[in-house]
């Protein structure tokens, strides 16, 4: 009995030994974990219809009427394809302008809203005066120091820009929707925004400086039909990435199949190890 009981008790304090080393191996990875997520990660988005500005008939023929209702009379037809300018729209009726300046309205429903470009762009901006601080901190990178008005026309993305977008378009494909087209203003304007957030040290769709990022896509005369922004902060494009999958809204944007082009503008940020806005456009001819 005596033996039995020693061979238990010698059972017992391995067993303790075991599980307390075990507990310590685990604390320590937590402690490691933690270490290597001390920046922070936070992901954000935003979506708006904009006002049809122009539309194009899908259907062989398509009548125009004096008023919004089938009741007016017709005063013109206009064949597939052809376009007009929009004036307004009243419930299903497009108010159009015709080629003659002669004011009609046409059933949405036999049209789809496009954008006409090529027409010119409004001066650039000027930012809106900040208060004035007692002390600014010296960027570490000289590119910091950099108004977003002085970033240059885009003529390519970054490597990170492209593994985004192309990220982007992985999930498109695997969704069956559309890839979407890159589109160098775009990519300008998400570039202004990221540098701005980390500037400026916010987070979030409006802007100190520039206001909303529909604001921003008007002030810069990007032109669209439905346009949305995902915003990221995160230290890696692919864990930035995984985490808008991972989120309703930012899925949402992602895999909209009305979208057709995009812009990604990824800037340093000591917070979070990169901030990242995308700019979703639909823009149809």
């Amino acid at each position: 009995m005596k033996k039995k009981f020693v061979i238990l008790s010698v059972l017992l304090i391995v067993v303790l030994t075991l599980g307390a080393c075990a507990n310590t191996d685990e604390n320590n990875q937590s402690r490691q974990d933690q270490n290597q997520n001390k920046m922070e990660t936070k992901a954000s988005s935003i979506f708006q219809q904009a006002d049809v500005k122009n539309m194009k008939v899908t259907t062989n023929k398509a009548e125009v009427k004096s008023g919004p209702s089938e009741k007016f009379k017709t005063i013109a037809t206009l064949n597939k394809n052809e376009t007009a300018k929009v004036l307004a729209q009243i419930k299903d009726w497009y108010v159009i302008q015709l080629e003659n300046n002669r004011i009609g309205s046409v059933n949405s429903n036999q049209t789809k809203p496009i954008v006409e470009e090529g027409q010119p762009r409004p001066p650039q901006p000027q930012p809106t005066p900040q208060p004035e601080q007692t002390k600014t901190p010296e960027p570490k990178n000289p590119q910091e120091n950099q108004s977003a008005e002085e970033i240059e026309p885009v003529n390519d993305l970054s490597s990170m820009e492209r593994q985004m977008v192309d990220l982007i378009n992985e999930a498109r494909k695997n969704n069956d929707v559309t890839p979407l087209k890159t589109d160098n203003e775009l990519t300008r304007v998400a570039r202004m925004k990221s540098q701005d957030m980390v500037k400026n040290d916010y987070f979030s769709h409006y802007s100190p400086t520039y206001g909303s990022p529909f604001d921003m896509l008007n002030k810069f005369g990007v032109e669209y039909i439905q346009a949305g922004e995902n915003i990221a902060g995160n230290s890696s494009v692919e864990a930035a990435h995984r985490g808008l999958m991972n989120s309703t809204g930012h899925r949402r944007n992602i895999l909209n199949p009305q979208y057709t082009h995009v812009g990604v503008g990824a800037k340093s940020s000591d917070k979070y190890g990169y901030i990242f806005t995308q700019l979703f456009i639909s823009k149809p001819k």
